[in-house]
């Protein structure tokens, strides 16, 4: 495919003009190697004649899979940005207004094909967002500090991806960010998340190809954190984690992550707390230590009895990846956590010294709180899962964007890996391997 000079004038204009946080974005999602764009700090022009140079090179994706992405946002003020219209310049006057209102109005709506949780998008290539027959295309909704994924039915999701391939040479490979290389491995090390622990023993259980060890001597996982460090090291070949890539690990680690699943996030309270629900501002304050009393929040004193204390605090440990995307999903970015161990009216706040779960579910007590992977706690008649803004999570309330603490699932693997890693990735991706995950998260990948 080749552009006509003014249609490469428009596109090159429409990069340009894109805040940095977003042209990163676009960066994730065509995934270039490392090195072949320079840095936010470089000016944006050098950027996209740089991006562009790569694109087209016969190495790159080519120029129908940038604009497949382009294509699919906008931004909703006084202009739209269009990759093949550039709109006219406003007038002096229209330039001062926007600018006024532009900080507390502007929504950026952004649809493309990879998941994302709010603040923090996934460092995937587009690989990951172009998987035959069935990945669902997300519309991300950014105001002024949200993003709030509002995800279309299967059916959306698929006329869209036939849309984008039909528009390519060839058909991508969700693993095409990885380069095999040539020596083999007996066995496949990996570590991370503990949310994914039930998903992880029942893949080890299916796939027959080689031995899969998940966690330190195949017992406990580390966390996403750590599983991700271990990777960086060298001491595994697989993470599973459940937060997105950080820039400087996909950049200068030379790490590449394909999304595998959803999960929701649920919040737990004891089975006998009456309390309807929370807001999200009311669980943020009460992980700021602001609200200490579960009567600040509906629990009359008349139904508090005689043992009434104020509210547990248990909070995750930092290694996890479930605390990472929890904080950013309801703390802003100059907040944080109550300090550990700290009581106020018989409240406390504690954060448990490992990434685990049912440890800290067994300690919960009458007045305890805490938030967890919702595949560990469905089931659990011990507890109750607090509707959050008033939406319970399920699968449906996850897809459809109504229930908001939720995130992605991730497998992690170096850029240059073992064959048997891509072995055991296109497992996962897999009918049978998508039909795994159904047990356990919420599959986004074709089910036959």
């Amino acid at each position: 495919m080749t552009l006509s000079t003014t249609e490469r004038l428009h596109l090159i204009r429409t990069l340009n003009k894109l805040p940095k946080s977003l042209f990163s974005e676009i960066l994730f999602a065509i995934n270039p190697p490392s090195g072949t764009v320079s840095g936010s700090a470089a000016p944006q022009a050098i950027r996209t004649a740089e991006l562009l140079e790569w694109v087209e090179s016969p190495v790159g994706p080519g120029l129908p899979a940038l604009k497949a992405v382009l294509e699919h946002y906008q931004v909703e003020s006084s202009e739209t940005v269009n990759p093949t219209k550039h709109p006219e310049p406003p007038t002096s006057s229209q330039s001062n207004e926007n600018k006024a209102t532009h900080s507390a109005t502007e929504t950026l709506k952004f649809q493309t094909f990879f998941s994302r949780k709010r603040v923090v998008f996934g460092a995937v290539g587009l690989s990951s967002i172009l998987v035959a027959g069935g990945i669902f295309a997300t519309q991300f909704v950014r105001s002024e500090d949200t993003h709030s994924p509002v995800v279309p039915s299967p059916a959306e999701g698929g006329e869209v991806y036939q849309k984008i391939q039909s528009s390519l040479d060839k058909p991508l490979d969700p693993l095409y960010a990885f380069e095999k290389l040539d020596e083999n491995i007996e066995k496949l090390a990996a570590d991370g998340s503990v949310s994914a622990v039930s998903l992880m023993r029942e893949l080890q259980r299916s796939f027959s190809g080689f031995p899969v060890i998940y966690g330190v001597n195949n017992t406990t996982p580390q966390g996403s954190n750590e599983g991700i460090k271990r990777l960086s090291e060298g001491s595994i070949q697989v993470a599973i984690s459940s937060r997105p890539l950080e820039e400087e690990e996909q950049n200068q680690k030379d790490l590449r992550s394909l999304p595998i699943g959803k999960d929701a996030i649920a919040v737990v309270v004891h089975k006998d707390n009456p309390i309807s629900g929370l807001t999200t501002d009311q669980l943020r304050r009460i992980y700021t230590c602001r609200i200490t009393d579960w009567i600040d929040v509906g629990w009359t004193s008349e139904k508090a009895g005689e043992d009434y204390l104020g509210i547990n605090v248990f909070n995750r440990n930092p290694s996890s990846g479930t605390y990472e995307v929890f904080r950013q999903a309801i703390l802003s970015e100059d907040e944080k956590f109550c300090g550990d161990n700290q009581q106020q009216s018989g409240s406390s706040f504690v954060t448990w010294q490992r990434d685990e779960t049912t440890p800290v579910l067994k300690e919960l007590g009458k007045f305890g709180i805490y938030y967890t992977s919702l595949n560990h706690v469905v089931d659990n008649k011990s507890l109750r899962i607090l509707p959050i803004d008033g939406v319970s999570p399920n699968a449906e309330t996850v897809l459809n964007g109504e229930y908001k603490l939720t995130r992605d699932l991730y497998v992690v693997a170096k850029e240059r890996t073992y064959p048997e890693v891509i072995e055991f990735i296109r497992f996962v991706i897999s009918p049978e391997g998508q039909n795994i995950v159904r047990q356990y998260h919420i599959p986004i990948y074709n089910l036959e």
